[in-house]
């Protein structure tokens, strides 16, 4: 799993108690042959299709997580 790292402004977490949080969104198709793949050869890492979010883009990308994180995360950069 990565590091919580903000998908849209890149601030990264300084604990585990600021307001970062996971979202998953709606997964494309490769990402989800990626998931099936690491989870056959029992792989650990990061899921496609989930990102972290700091507090002040978290309900946003709640929002939006009937999308594909990449669609999403256009989306809130365009809206700042």
């Amino acid at each position: 799993m990565r590091p919580p790292r903000c998908a849209v402004c890149g601030k990264l977490s300084k604990t585990n108690i600021d307001g970062f949080k996971l979202v998953r969104f709606k997964l494309t198709q490769k990402q989800k042959a990626f998931n099936q793949e690491m989870k056959e050869k029992n792989k650990t890492g990061h899921p496609k299709g989930t990102d972290w979010f700091c507090a002040d883009h978290y309900l946003r990308a709640k929002e939006l997580r009937n999308r594909s994180n990449i669609e999403a995360i256009k989306i809130i950069k365009s809206e700042i």
